[in-house]
């Protein structure tokens, strides 16, 4: 197992997960997330291709993902492929009502057709993912850390998307992080800890609600470390005694 220094994240910080991915210097100028992704990309634009409908009756609908990207509005640099073989990208989107299990035969299906593959689960919300979605990936035969990018939030995953991987070690950090917190905490365990302890969490009850989070996480983490993501929960904390101040440090096991 690989320990190192303690790099503890609370909501993934995505610059700074970029710079590793490409393995870049901080740069301060360059804080400003889309900024700092217009610079390791070169400017290069981005083209995506939305994968088809799995399902027969619907074939003829418009495309779900692309009625909620006109809704969205435009992506800089970022275009839809008229042609899938002119795309970079594969984009899926886990939109509110859908079945996992069908998001994740799409994933898989874009994946083995040789499509770089981001997923994005715009589901619950800001911040939130759906707790089913990647046990259901987990039944496909995706290897998880393959993935281009997981987020709850589309700029978010462009962003990933048109980062450079010069470190795939930094990527699958980043996948993980991302995974834990918006799928693993946010969308199951948060609440939980919420109705046992409330938003603040007494002293007293402190090693309980650690145990707890820490207990209920590792238990969801499980699902995805065979596929790609080989990671364990070092140790968790709660700044200020808050469960809003929610981090965790993630170690590797390999």
């Amino acid at each position: 197992m690989t320990l190192g220094t303690i790099n503890r994240a609370g909501r993934p910080d995505l610059a700074r997960l970029l710079r590793a991915i490409a393995a870049v210097p901080p740069q301060d100028e360059l804080a400003d997330t889309s900024q700092l992704v217009r610079a390791l990309s070169g400017g290069r634009p981005l083209s995506l291709m939305l994968p088809e409908l799995i399902d027969p009756d619907r074939a003829d609908a418009p495309h779900p993902a692309l009625v909620y990207l006109g809704a969205f509005g435009e992506i800089d640099g970022v275009s839809v492929a008229d042609d899938s073989d002119d795309a970079d990208i594969a984009l899926v989107l886990h939109l509110s009502g859908a079945d996992p299990t069908v998001t994740a035969l799409q994933v898989e299906a874009a994946i083995t057709a040789g499509h770089r593959t981001a997923l994005v689960d715009v589901s619950q919300g800001a911040d939130r993912a759906d707790p089913a979605l990647l046990p259901a990936l987990a039944n496909t035969t995706v290897y998880i850390g393959n993935l281009a990018a997981y987020d709850v939030d589309i700029n978010r995953a462009i962003a990933a998307v048109m980062t450079p991987i010069r470190d795939g070690t930094a990527h699958r950090r980043y996948l993980a992080l991302t995974m834990v917190y918006y799928w693993a905490w946010r969308g199951i365990v948060e609440s939980e800890v919420l109705a046992a302890f409330g938003e603040s969490i007494p002293p007293h009850k402190m090693l309980r609600a650690t145990t707890q989070a820490r207990s209920r996480l590792g238990a969801e983490l499980l699902k995805v470390r065979g596929r790609g993501l080989p990671y364990v929960i070092r140790t968790i904390g709660f700044d200020g005694g808050r469960v809003d101040g929610f981090w965790v440090d993630l170690a590797s096991d390999s």
